[in-house]
């Protein structure tokens, strides 16, 4: 899982590596041992089910080149995911549901990827840019969109540094209301609601200038 072995697990010599991954599934379930064991074997049969092996190598139409991508790294060496919302206006897009979960499971991915649980590198910050975006989004978009939070929040325990909604006009505050109900308060004190006014200034709070894409300045 996430490139740690847990299938020979030694209580007396267990791996740094190992303990990571066992702490974030006992972390979310404030250390319910049942519950965090059940949290993980259906994080287990879910990726199975998910077909994650394919997932690795699955190539996607170059549309989905501009809903988001990997980029830098955030003051404490957490890699960033950037999705932007504004772009999702494509009938490819909207006709291809399972396509865009697949390629926002996917980028989250390679994210972990970048990590080093060995090093204390454990989690990964997110900017969610809403500029452009239109104030009704295709509903089947908004299903998609719900099945991926709720991915996230069952099968990604403890994976989130923070989250940025960027570009957020006042009229769309209410995403980050509907949004955050399908979240637990601890994943929601990660979140960061962000005027378009004081973007860049906030993103630099937290990211350093040669870390940033060129659409913020970097």
């Amino acid at each position: 899982l996430w490139g740690v072995d847990l299938a020979d697990v030694n209580p007396d010599s267990i791996s740094k590596k190992q303990a990571v991954v066992f702490l974030k599934f006992l972390r979310a379930r404030e250390f319910r041992v049942a519950d965090a064991k059940d949290m993980l074997v259906n994080t287990l049969n879910w990726r199975k089910d998910f077909d994650m092996k394919k997932l690795e190598d699955e190539k996607f139409s170059s549309i989905f080149n501009d809903l988001g991508l990997i980029y830098g790294t955030d003051k404490n060496g957490k890699p960033i995911t950037y999705n932007f919302y504004g772009s999702i206006g494509q009938e490819e897009i909207y006709n291809s549901p399972e396509k865009f979960l697949r390629w926002r499971i996917q980028l989250m991915e390679r994210a972990i990827a970048l990590l080093d649980f060995e090093n204390g590198l454990e989690t990964v910050t997110q900017v969610h840019d809403y500029e452009g975006a239109s104030l009704f989004l295709d509903k089947r978009i908004k299903a998609v969109s719900t099945q991926i939070i709720k991915i996230f929040q069952d099968y990604y325990p403890e994976m989130l540094e923070k989250k940025f909604f960027i570009g957020v006009p006042t009229l769309m505050e209410y995403l980050f209301s509907l949004f955050s109900s399908f979240v637990s308060k601890t994943t929601r004190d990660k979140f960061i609601v962000v005027s378009k006014a004081r973007t860049r200034a906030t993103l630099l709070e937290h990211i350093a200038p040669n870390q940033l894409p060129a659409r913020y300045g970097g």
